[in-house]
């Protein structure tokens, strides 16, 4: 088992590395002397979150962020995000973590398949069918394209951007 000091922490909790877990660990001994495990749990984005407490006031916490400044040092740029390798947003071993720039950790979330593309995509208004059709649609000179975007109750610049493949390029 490996421990190491929680960045701006350090003598209230340690980081520690057991097998395949990253665990949050307070130096405040419980009432039959051990340390205590910090619950953590998962934050709407998916992420490890862990509550620290310091004179009284408590702050949540990324755990990947944590391990990240602990085994890998503090960002080396302010944009700098905690990466994990295998896009498993809960998998907080160091091994997995690393420091990249934005459009580094955006390729590899691409890479491991992780982009939501498309009908995917919680702010979509078409389906691969639709989007499909309309290309159809226009190559064929069925319709125009603001005649797409009304059948389809879009913008003539989403159509436009459809057909540009400026979006939904996968299809």
């Amino acid at each position: 088992m490996e421990t190491r000091p929680v960045v701006g922490w350090e003598g209230l909790y340690e980081i520690e590395i057991e097998g395949d877990t990253a665990w949050i660990v307070s130096l405040n001994y419980n009432k039959t002397g051990k340390r205590k495990r910090l619950a953590m749990r998962v934050g709407i984005r998916g992420y490890a979150l862990a509550r620290l407490s310091r004179r009284g006031r408590s702050f949540e916490n990324s755990v990947h962020i944590l391990v990240c400044q602990a085994f890998h040092g503090l960002k080396p740029e302010p944009k700098s995000h905690a990466a994990h390798r295998n896009d498993v947003k809960t998998d907080n071993r160091p091994s997995n973590l690393y420091w990249a720039s934005p459009e580094e950790n955006y390729r590899d979330r691409d890479r491991n398949g992780k982009t939501p593309r498309g009908s995917q995509n919680g702010a979509t208004k078409l389906t691969s069918d639709e989007v499909l059709e309309i290309r159809r649609a226009y190559v064929a000179k069925e319709l125009r394209q603001y005649e797409l975007a009304d059948k389809f109750g879009v913008h003539r610049t989403t159509i436009r951007d459809i057909l540009y493949r400026k979006i939904w390029k996968h299809l």
